[in-house]
């Protein structure tokens, strides 16, 4: 224990005295270098902590610049829950997008008014299927629709996100186990068993999966 400790010492007093030697010599070498490259006087060592610190503030305040733009063409996701609230809005607008949408919705076949909204955009790239994620049935048919409906079932699905979920309130001693069951149903063994049978496709396409949460989470 005495002789890790020693060497951790040894490596942060190591780590501090080069990191000083670079900061006072290799940056104000390397920006003298730059300025002589675009034909600026020569800068010293205050100048150059003086710009560090201006670029250290830039990319704290600036927005985060995209890593690069996603090529949705031949995409397809899955999206859970799409009956109303965050599903039904994120799947129209990744329709927007683009991409290929498989919109599960709980009251399809009951006629939600939320799976007929999204039916009514009558587009090949908005399919919206039957889909209640408590049911190991209709999650293989839901699984078997996409592998029948995708663009290309080689590439796989480039999405799923799990979105389909139930809040309850009320107090701990008037709040039934079958309620409490029930929402673990939903928010915990739904999302599992809907992954589970979608990560074939996912693997295939080396996409993601998306776990929605709720602000009650806070």
């Amino acid at each position: 224990m005495a002789s890790h400790s020693v060497l951790r010492t040894a490596y942060l007093v190591s780590f501090s005295v080069l990191l000083t030697v670079v900061l006072g010599f290799g940056l104000p070498a390397l920006l003298n270098a730059a300025m002589a490259v675009l034909g600026l006087p020569e800068t010293s060592v205050t100048e150059c902590i003086v710009v560090m610190y201006l670029v250290f503030v830039l990319y704290v305040a600036l927005p985060r610049i995209p890593r690069g733009l996603v090529e949705v063409k031949g995409k397809a996701v899955f999206i859970t829950g799409c009956d109303s609230g965050f599903g039904n809005a994120l799947a129209k607008h990744m329709h927007k997008m683009g991409f290929t949408v498989f919109a599960g919705c709980l009251l399809k076949d009951k006629g939600g008014n939320g799976a007929k909204e999204l039916e009514e955009f009558h587009s090949d790239r908005m399919k919206v299927v039957q889909l209640d994620v408590c049911s190991e049935e209709q999650v293989n048919q839901a699984v078997e629709y996409i592998k029948d409906n995708l663009e290309d079932s080689e590439r796989g699905l480039w999405a799923v996100v799990n979105n389909a979920g139930m809040s309850t309130f009320g107090e701990v001693e008037f709040t039934s186990i079958d309620t409490y069951k029930q929402v673990s149903e939903v928010n915990l063994w739904g999302v599992i068993r809907v992954t589970k049978a979608v990560l074939p496709l996912i693997r295939r396409a080396k996409g993601r999966i998306v776990n929605m949460s709720s602000m009650y989470g806070i």
